[in-house]
């Protein structure tokens, strides 16, 4: 079923999701913490060619309903197992997030291309530090380089924080997004330095951007 066919017969706002994964790599498995516990325990686990599409239809209601403990660090301590992953790694493949805007007439998108990260470590009913650090590079619209983090610390209240730094690129490249969710069409420029920070929690988050630019040329459109 097409993302947006999926997205369209749910009642509320919801984001839906196709995942594909060429090949999972696991090192230094123990098998019998698995057969006997149901326990993950590996030295290495290596994620090549990722695909993962998200699609959300902004002209459903809102979902009231609240999201405090669905963060992924809050969802992993509810796993039934328990998991001693020091490293996950990603290789390759590509992530996109489209959305349909409250009008319903027009879908945005943004792309990132050329994954490659690590994650870790990821620990669930083992002692030791328990804070999940993330850190990827990619290719935003296929065009510009980009550089994530995230920390998600083991705590009671969801505290995590995010990170991002892009390399410069034409204005024109994020038109497929603009356009249709802001109706607005950038024309002419180059964003020459353009970072954020993030830090939140179940409750609220904070933070600060960092954007310059140059010969900027916006059509705002009816």
């Amino acid at each position: 079923i097409p993302l947006e066919k999926l997205a369209a017969g749910l009642s509320k706002q919801q984001d839906v999701f196709d995942m594909k994964v060429k090949q999972l790599m696991i090192g230094n498995l123990n098998l019998q913490a698995l057969l006997e516990d149901s326990s993950i325990q590996a030295n290495l686990l290596i994620i090549n060619d990722p695909e993962i599409e998200v699609f959300r239809d902004k002209s459903k209601p809102e979902d009231l309903a609240s999201k405090i403990g669905k963060y992924p660090h809050q969802m992993l301590l509810k796993l039934p197992f328990s998991i001693n992953l020091p490293d996950i790694l990603v290789e390759g493949g590509n992530i996109s997030y489209a959305e349909k805007n409250e009008q319903g007439d027009a879908i945005g998108k943004v792309t990132f291309n050329r994954l490659k990260g690590k994650i870790g470590p990821v620990l669930k009913g083992m002692p030791g530090q328990k804070k999940i650090h993330a850190r990827f590079t990619a290719l935003f619209m296929n065009t510009t380089a980009i550089t994530v983090g995230f920390e998600f610390p083991e705590s009671n209240d969801g505290s995590f924080s995010a990170n991002a730094k892009f390399s410069p690129f034409p204005v024109t490249i994020i038109n497929a997004a603009a356009l249709p969710l802001g109706n607005i069409q950038l024309k002419r420029g180059k964003v020459t330095q353009l970072s954020f920070t993030i830090r939140g929690n179940n409750t609220a988050a904070t933070g600060t951007t960092l954007l310059n630019y140059q010969d900027l040329t916006i059509d705002v459109m009816k």
